[in-house]
């Protein structure tokens, strides 16, 4: 299968933020734990949506961390559902940025000029 460019760079989105959000609830279940300050669920949610839920939700499966607040958990699997929306739609319509740029580069013809496919 061959994959876009788009999609490697969504794939590499979702691994660093991915690891950026398992740490960051790692982070807040120990500050709750200690009564410190704890990271914002808005942040929390931005790395989300930035590619990272994998991240969250395996930090909420071993850690236990956020699974009974219902409304961090329903804007959790909206934010799932809109990846999964996008990876499928990257993958039965992907436009490759190589052809993208192959586009720009065609010349237009002009009326005087000979074409031997006309």
């Amino acid at each position: 299968m061959v994959f876009s460019v788009e999609l490697k760079i969504y794939a590499g989105f979702i691994t660093v933020f991915s690891f950026i959000s398992f740490f960051a609830m790692i982070r807040d279940k120990k500050a709750a734990q200690s009564d410190r300050r704890r990271t914002p669920e808005y942040l929390l949610h931005c790395y989300e949506a930035l590619g990272g839920y994998p991240g969250s939700l395996l930090a909420q499966c071993i850690y236990r961390h956020k699974i009974r607040k219902c409304s961090y958990q329903m804007i959790f699997w909206i934010i799932v559902i809109m990846h999964i929306v996008l990876i499928i739609i990257g993958c039965y319509f992907p436009i490759s940025i190589k052809l993208r740029s192959n586009l720009n580069q065609v010349e237009p013809t002009t009326p005087n000029s000979t074409n031997i496919f006309q």
